[in-house]
């Protein structure tokens, strides 16, 4: 996924009590107290977390609780309980859960992922001007796949799907360049932070000035610029948009970032960001790349 809050969780929340055993007894979910189960209690670090003054806790805090119900029950099929307690802790309940299957859970919430930086796909090299990928095929080749029976409802339902997309031969309508040089990478669009706010975060779709509007005109959503308008709402609480990235320039990966010098802030819109410096070995590679892409739209993925 591109970079949203879903990739901060671990590092600003510090793990302060573990699970209970699994005392799994029947098929029904009774919950914790009669059919056993899991309970993970958090606490967030206010001062990791580093708001500015335009980003109310409680706002953070609401978010945060939704990016967690999202990555540890996506479907909504597991009848977890995902709580805020208290100021700055956050209660899990997995009913009726074994003890692997918790642990499972666990590391969803803890681990950071992977992470890759790279820049997104453009038709043409910037330094030699030579086409690189034919962006207007590539796009209308996903549009139709995204258009037969299935298949959008698939991609709102899990974004990762496009994976199916991908991995489709040439010959079948999948893409034209192979997947070590180009990906189509899901975006999510969710409200902005502020709770007073219910206008959704930024859409690479509606850009219209430089080489960003370039970028604009090769995304594939899957919503119109009225749901956009409109804002959030309980139908609809999020928008998904697939990027093209370019995979087959030089990229960095988490390893290549100085591990203490990462850390979570807020942008000046008060959305959620990572600071972050590279590694000395990388830092002419880092170089070159920005001095090549200056200007042109990079994107950190986190799976």
């Amino acid at each position: 996924m591109l970079e949203n809050a879903k990739g901060h969780v671990a590092l600003i929340l510090l793990l302060v009590a573990g699970s209970i055993a699994s005392l799994m007894t029947k098929d029904l979910r009774y919950g914790l107290d009669l059919d056993g189960g899991t309970e993970l209690i958090y606490r967030v670090d206010e001062k990791k977390a580093e708001l500015g003054p335009e980003t109310p806790f409680d706002a953070f805090m609401s978010d945060l609780l939704g990016t967690i119900r999202d990555r540890i029950d996506p479907q909504g099929t597991l009848d977890a309980q995902v709580i805020r307690r208290g100021h700055d802790g956050i209660y899990i309940a997995l009913p009726g859960m074994s003890a692997q299957q918790a642990k499972e859970i666990e590391a969803k919430i803890t681990r950071l992922g992977t992470l890759q930086m790279q820049v997104c796909a453009y038709d043409k090299d910037p330094k030699t001007d030579e086409t690189v990928f034919d962006l207007a095929e590539e796009k209308k080749r996903l549009e139709a796949w995204i258009k037969l029976e299935g298949n959008r409802d698939k991609l709102l339902k899990d974004p990762l799907n496009i994976d199916q997309f991908l991995r489709l031969p040439n010959a079948d309508g999948g893409p034209i360049a192979p997947r070590t040089k180009l990906r189509w990478v899901p975006h999510l669009i969710k409200k902005r932070l502020h709770a007073e706010s219910t206008a959704f975060d930024y859409s690479y779709s509606m850009a219209s000035e430089g080489n960003a509007a370039q970028l604009a005109g090769n995304v594939v959503t899957l919503f119109t610029p009225e749901e956009y308008s409109k804002g959030y709402t309980e139908e609809k609480p999020e928008l998904v948009e697939f990027l093209p990235i370019n995979f087959g320039e030089i990229g960095f990966t988490g390893k290549d970032l100085d591990a203490n010098k990462v850390q979570p802030s807020v942008d000046n819109n008060g959305s959620p960001v990572v600071l972050y410096e590279i590694i000395p070995e990388r830092v002419q590679d880092y170089y070159d790349v920005s001095d090549k892409y200056t200007s042109y739209q990079s994107a950190i993925i986190l799976d």
